[in-house]
């Protein structure tokens, strides 16, 4: 199906189709091709008709590092924690016990409340907060391993 196209579109989208939003373990989550290093000439296998190319290519990844701090935004709050989102990744975690003290899950509003020197900060869906990665773990769902990273 990609007869006809420039190689090197035809190439990148196949390498999106396999490597886009899955993780490498021990590496991250890839996210898009960054650029070509090198491509081999095209082999044609005998009676198969596809033409086969080895290529050397860069990754950009997401690879969150321990104690790093990043910039997200609220997408879901309960009684379990925050969910946060980066746009292109959304399985990031804030446990209660890593929330600021003191902080409490407001029911009625359904978001975590810190309460700092004597004021109510709301931690409202759609806003940006910093976290500190505290543990980046890879966990196994039904399909490809996805990371969740513990913040």
């Amino acid at each position: 199906k990609e007869f006809g196209k420039p190689v090197f579109e035809a190439l990148g989208r196949e390498v999106d189709r396999v490597y886009h939003n899955k993780v490498i373990p021990h590496v991250g989550l890839c996210v898009t091709l960054w650029d070509w290093v090198r491509k081999e000439e095209d082999r044609l296998v005998h009676g198969d008709g596809a033409a086969f190319t080895r290529v050397c290519f860069r990754m950009l990844v997401f690879a969150p590092l321990v104690r790093e701090v990043i910039t997200a935004r609220i997408v879901a709050a309960d009684l379990d924690g925050i969910r946060l989102s980066m746009n292109f990744f959304v399985h990031i975690y804030v446990a209660p016990a890593d929330l600021p003290k003191p902080s409490r899950f407001d029911e009625d509003e359904g978001v975590w409340v810190w309460n700092y020197g004597g004021n109510d900060l709301h931690l409202d869906f759609d806003e940006l907060t910093r976290c500190r990665v505290k543990a980046v773990k890879y966990i196994e769902e039904s399909g490809p391993i996805v990371p969740g990273a513990s913040l």
